[in-house]
Order: C-alpha cells, then structure tokens, then sequence
C-alpha cells in the first residue's frame, strides 16, 4: 500500500513539469529540478509517513535579494519553514499554533515576492 503513495510522489518530482503560474519578475524561475536537494528529500519522507492527498506545497520566494523556498507543512499546527537555497532553515513565517509562525521573518510578509509555486501534492 505506501508504495502506491510513494509512486506518483517519486514521478511527481522527477517529471519537471509544474501547472502552477507565477508572477513574471524578470528573474530567470526556479523549477521543481531547481530547489534544494533537502526539500526534495523532506518531501519524499513525507510521502512515506503522510496521506496521499495531504495538501503539501513549496513555493519559491525572492527575498532580501536571495531565492528562498517555504515549505508549507501537510498538517496543523505545523510551522511553514522557509529554507535557504543551501538548505538552512531561516525561520517560519506562519503556521504553528497562532498561525503567525515562530515570529523571526522580520518583514518576510510584507517585502517578500512570489516567484513560483515550484511544487505541490497532487490531492486526490
């Protein structure tokens, strides 16, 4: 049975296409290909031990200058990590119990700009 999970989860990520628009920036966009190995890894371990049709996404963001990835968690209550593109974990600007995030993205929410969604879950 979690192999029937892991299966479109695996061809999902390798497959490179993305349904998602994005505003134009001028910047060259991240792809599905481009994000860090670590968020590819996270989101395959979450494939083995969540639901398939848990709502999942990362979503490339331009801020201060840099190309960072918010990893918005399956579940409640769960902090949304936004990753660097070596794969540090910066801060979590929303989610967790109040919805707010763990409060250290100083202006992430005003300043930061959507590039792409650059994967997500296909629910069922």
């Amino acid at each position: 049975m979690k192999y029937l999970v892991l299966f479109p989860l695996a061809a999902l990520l390798t497959n490179g296409q993305c349904s998602h628009s994005s505003k134009t920036t001028g910047n060259p966009e991240p792809t599905r290909d481009s994000i860090p190995s670590c968020l590819r890894t996270l989101v395959t371990d979450l494939g083995k031990h969540q639901p398939s049709d848990a709502p999942m996404s990362i979503d490339a963001y331009k801020f201060r200058g840099d190309t960072v990835y918010l990893f918005n968690a399956p579940c409640c209550d769960q902090f949304n990590e936004l990753y660097s593109k070596d794969c540090q974990v910066l801060c979590s600007p929303s989610g967790g119990f109040t919805g707010r995030g763990d409060m250290k993205c100083v202006g992430f929410k005003d300043s930061a700009m959507l590039l792409k969604q650059v994967w997500t879950n296909p629910v069922k």
